[in-house]
């Protein structure tokens, strides 16, 4: 992708994050008048209040088997909906809200979401009362195996911080997440690559209902990445962002459409299709581009098994052109793993992996490198 259509790609997608938003504003404000037209102002023929002395009404025992009344809190969060999360490259960042706080959603829900637990509702996540929602830390570790002028090994450190924020003229809230994120590169000879590349960014996402059954994920983020050299250069800016909405399909499925746009130069857009069936302690994230099988171990452990879409793109100037330009890195990863922790508590995790099918193609030369497979360490904490 030239320059010129990766200008035109970002304008068209920041065109369509501002009709979304303008879209969610409406929509936002026509619920709030129609809450108010109808919430707040008294029935017609209504008696007013304390014309009933009390105990005038008989109370009404609850029939048998009928659901206890549900009371919201504030620390309530839901293991039963999918998100994506642009962090390293997009998709690739996906973390499951049964471990993580997802949202900051104090007060009551919204949309009659407890008001009938016979039919399938989705559910609206909860985070931390405050601003303070969640802070990650993540290290993983891609070997050059051999001397092979094709190896390339990476080592990663990253650490991000999600903060909520209430929006005006509505009941959602705006999710910033800050993040940065550290890269260290041995090899490839065949090319040259930095030693190191840095990534920072922030992203603004928002999680709303838009009916018993249906909720939104939006996000958009803006960062540069590139190497020592390279950060102030139009390459190094990068505009990533995220359109998925989640269907409670039955109580066990959900389905997932939506779009993850990347602003790379070999693989700028990718559909998020898919489905998640969850049955006791098994859940099954049947999501393209990240699959993952989940089995609880009994109190708070789990294993899984997983693939995912890998890689990064960074601006780097070339030693032997003095030129900058886009480096994408492609590869394709199969991992297992373990992970322990308690919701909005303390959670680990680490996992091993294979990386096959690995690529560095600079995108203004439109040079290709096929890169060695390598295995892979990866671990992260998160509060």
């Amino acid at each position: 992708m030239t320059h010129s259509n990766r200008t035109i790609a970002r304008r068209l997608y920041l065109g369509a994050a501002a009709c979304l938003l303008a879209a969610l504003a409406s929509g936002s404000s026509l619920a709030t008048a129609q809450g108010t037209s109808h919430g707040s102002a008294p029935l017609a023929g209504a008696l007013p209040a304390g014309a009933l002395p009390a105990g005038a009404l008989p109370a009404v025992a609850p029939s048998a088997g009928a659901p206890a009344a549900v009371s919201p809190s504030p620390h309530y969060l839901t293991d039963d909906v999918a998100y994506y999360t642009s962090g390293k490259d997009g998709p690739t960042q996906y973390f499951d809200p049964s471990v993580y706080p997802t949202t900051f959603a104090p007060g009551p829900p919204s949309l009659g979401q407890y008001c009938c637990p016979s039919e399938p509702q989705i559910k609206m996540p909860r985070g931390r009362p405050g601003m303070f929602q969640r802070f990650q830390w993540t290290g993983e570790w891609f070997p050059a195996i051999d001397g092979d002028p094709s190896a390339l090994g990476v080592s990663s450190l990253g650490a991000s911080v999600m903060l909520g924020a209430p929006l005006p003229f509505t009941d959602g809230h705006l999710l910033i997440t800050p993040r940065y994120e550290v890269n260290y590169f041995e090899g490839p000879t065949v090319t040259d690559m930095p030693p190191r590349t840095h990534e920072a960014a922030v992203e603004f996402g928002h999680i709303r209902l838009l009916s018993p059954r249906w909720m939104l994920n939006l996000s958009t983020s803006i960062g540069v990445y590139g190497d020592d050299h390279s950060l102030d250069s139009g390459d190094a800016l990068r505009i990533t962002g995220r359109a998925i909405g989640i269907y409670q399909a039955t109580h066990e499925w959900q389905w997932i459409v939506g779009v993850v746009y990347l602003d790379r130069d070999d693989v700028p857009i990718l559909p998020a299709l898919g489905a998640v069936y969850k049955s006791g302690g098994f859940k099954a994230d049947l999501l393209f581009p990240r699959p993952k099988l989940t089995w609880e171990l009994g109190g708070d452990s789990r294993v899984y098994l997983g693939g995912e879409f890998g890689g990064g793109s960074w601006a780097v100037a070339r030693t032997g052109t003095g030129l900058t330009e886009r480096a994408d890195l492609l590869s394709y990863q199969l991992f297992a793993g373990v992970e322990q922790g308690v919701k909005g508590g303390w959670n680990r995790r680490i996992e091993a992996g294979y990386a096959f099918g690995r690529e560095l193609e600079y995108a203004e030369s439109g040079t290709v490198f096929e890169l060695d497979d390598t295995l892979f360490v990866r671990s992260g904490v998160t509060y």
